[in-house]
């Protein structure tokens, strides 16, 4: 019993060790906004030459499900890093705060991807938030309603909640926000014209279904009843 309990004890300094070198290689969260700009900036740099290998297909037309897609998805995206800052100004559970940091990473990355995609096939990179969206895939929103889309009032509540009121509305938004975000890759997996787009498409939905356990895992951790798919969020 002893040398299982040293055994352990070693095994909890390595951990912490690794923890906190990890740390000090990360930014300051929750970043000022210039700093979010220059983070987003220097992922789409990093992510260029990926994105380029994705835009080897032939190039699809404007209305095409790869290119609505695409251009669709870097605002849900966009929207994805906003909650995670949301959760870190006063967010404290260690797990979903590295969740957090994850989405902003991962995501970011595949923001950076989807414009150099887009750029190389000739189209503006930017998306309109105020446009018109998920005409590509016959459901058209207002593309601040795409499916599992925050509201402002939403965000509003997140950036000042604190302790276990962070928890559960961090949790609930995103678990909302992946869903919408599911549907939506769903429907590219399958429909896109190019296998790279529809390969692209199916990793986003694998990678959220994934987080959307892992999240629903810390909720029941905590004491927070998990969220089931089609659950209206609580107001």
């Amino acid at each position: 019993m002893e040398t299982a309990a040293r055994h352990t004890s070693a095994e909890d300094r390595t951990a912490a060790s690794g923890d906190d070198t990890r740390r000090r290689w990360l930014p300051t969260w929750p970043p000022s906004l210039p700093q979010a700009v220059i983070l987003i900036a220097a992922l789409c740099l990093v992510t260029g030459v990926v994105g380029w290998r994705l835009a080897q297909d032939d190039h699809p037309g404007r209305g095409s499900v790869d290119v609505g897609f695409l251009e669709d998805m870097q605002t849900h995206h966009l929207q994805a890093l906003e909650i995670g800052y949301a959760y870190l100004e006063h967010g404290s559970e260690p797990t979903l705060r590295h969740i957090a940091r994850d989405i902003i990473s991962d995501q970011g990355i595949e923001v950076g991807q989807m414009r150099s995609v887009l750029s190389e096939w000739g189209f503006q990179s930017t998306p309109d938030p105020e446009g018109t969206a998920m005409a590509w895939m016959h459901e058209p929103h207002p593309a601040q309603q795409m499916p599992g889309m925050a509201t402002g009032a939403d965000l509003d509540r997140l950036r000042n909640a604190q302790g276990e009121e962070a928890d559960d509305l961090f949790t609930q938004l995103m678990i909302r926000h992946h869903e919408g975000g599911i549907h939506m890759a769903d429907f590219a997996a399958t429909d896109a014209e190019t296998s790279n787009i529809r390969n692209f498409a199916r990793g986003v939905a694998a990678s959220q279904r994934s987080e959307i356990g892992e999240i629903n895992a810390v909720r029941s951790r905590v004491g927070l009843a998990p969220i089931l798919p089609g659950d209206p969020a609580s107001e």
